[in-house]
């Protein structure tokens, strides 16, 4: 089979090929926080393995609805600091709180079922990315009760600008506002 054929064959096998271009300045904010116009939250992008958040925060900011939360245990984040200064507050396996700083263009891993809290610190806004699995009801929300500000019920909860199923390849849902698709 010559080059030619087999990219053609290629190409007939993979889903439409589309490019979507998501305008941070038009994506929904979402209320997460105690005081929703205090800093947003942004998910430009969720799809069925993967949510990526977008946060743009002042100094002293707390950035969660309640000051300490625990993650579920397949919950992980990986954050990258774009701008400005924040402080990860944790818990660590023996219930001693302590804190790590993260500034621009660090990266910082937080595991699943990590206790934590975010402050902004400094004197500039803080921007950042937070990127984790997409989740599905586990069998810890099974076995407690489901959890609607976790897994399925959170996702849905969740205004995105772009919504894809990578399973079936389909776009679910995009916000015409904020999302542009190239062909």
């Amino acid at each position: 089979m010559s080059q030619k054929a087999t990219d053609r064959l290629v190409r007939s096998a993979l889903p439409t090929q589309q490019l979507h271009k998501i305008d941070l300045d038009e994506a929904p904010n979402n209320e997460l926080a105690s005081d929703p116009e205090q800093y947003q939250i942004k998910f430009p992008a969720i799809t069925s393995d993967f949510e990526v958040c977008y946060v743009e925060a002042e100094p002293g900011d707390e950035l969660v609805a309640h000051d300490w939360h625990t993650h579920l245990p397949g919950f992980y984040q990986i954050i990258v600091n774009l701008e400005g200064k924040m402080v990860q507050h944790y818990e660590d396996a023996d219930g001693n709180q302590k804190e790590v700083e993260v500034g621009p263009g660090e990266v910082l891993y937080n595991p699943g079922g990590l206790k934590n809290a975010v402050q902004v610190v400094g004197d500039e806004t803080n921007v950042h990315l937070a990127m984790m699995p997409t989740l599905h009801n586990s069998r810890l929300d099974t076995l407690v009760g489901e959890d609607e500000t976790f897994a399925d019920g959170r996702q849905n909860k969740l205004e995105a600008s772009f919504r894809y199923e990578s399973a079936t390849d389909q776009v679910l849902s995009k916000d015409e506002d904020s999302v542009t698709t190239y062909e």
